[in-house]
């Protein structure tokens, strides 16, 4: 079968990107993006992740992200949909008291192929993807070279079972990754230097773009890219 025989008969999911080209942010400006969005429409738990209980534990279906200083919007199924029926009431952005007029928008919404393929697809991580909780990073550290390798690669494919999961896919064929380009940088995150990673990736999954991976995805961590 051809891989675009293949990716026709695969898993279509609905993904919804929303730029503001005019509007120049840096990376750590994602949450204020985040958390004016989640105050237009609090009613709305996708756009937050918080319930009447707290915090909701499951993949975010809206993710807010500066790429090249532009940002962006990006939704993901509910989240695809939900971003669709409200777009036209986003008029400005207000981050820290500062008022943003928008004056371009840029929009692409359609249906992609997600999930296990017969052949393999590199990605480029291009912003900073937080792999490591407070139990893997003690390991990651203590870990020797090839060690680190396999920390990461089982981590990887674990941040692809939880977001499928969270977008009701069930993955019943094997993940293979090979994650020979990437390498650990710091990063900051709430005030705090943390470890991160940037680099490529090679596997054996079909991932819209702009979607992310790994810790605070919402705030634009972990973002793929397939590479050209």
């Amino acid at each position: 079968m051809s891989k675009m025989s293949q990716m026709n008969n695969m898993l279509q999911v609905k993904i919804f990107r929303l730029s503001f080209p005019e509007v120049k942010l840096h990376m750590r400006d994602s949450h204020k993006l985040r958390g004016y969005i989640a105050s237009l429409f609090p009613e709305n738990d996708e756009f937050h992740n918080h319930g009447e209980k707290g915090w909701l534990y499951r993949y975010p279906v809206v993710q807010y992200k500066v790429l090249e200083g532009i940002p962006y919007i990006v939704g993901i199924k509910k989240g695809a949909e939900e971003l669709l029926r409200v777009e036209d009431e986003i008029e400005e952005l207000v981050l820290k008291n500062y008022e943003i007029p928008l004056y371009e928008k840029a929009l692409m919404v359609g249906c992609e192929p997600y999930g296990v393929l017969d052949d393999v697809i590199e990605y480029d991580f291009i912003t900073p993807w937080m792999a490591l909780n407070q139990s893997n990073y003690r390991r990651y550290e203590a870990a020797s070279g090839l060690e680190k390798r396999e920390i990461l690669r089982s981590v990887l494919i674990g941040n692809l079972l939880s977001m499928s999961k969270g977008l009701g896919h069930q993955v019943d064929k094997k993940i293979i990754v090979d994650i020979g380009n990437i390498k650990s940088i710091e990063t900051k995150f709430k005030d705090k230097t943390m470890l991160a990673f940037k680099g490529s990736f090679i596997v054996n999954f079909a991932i819209p773009d702009y979607l992310g991976l790994g810790k605070s995805v919402s705030r634009g961590f972990g973002t793929v890219c397939r590479c050209r």
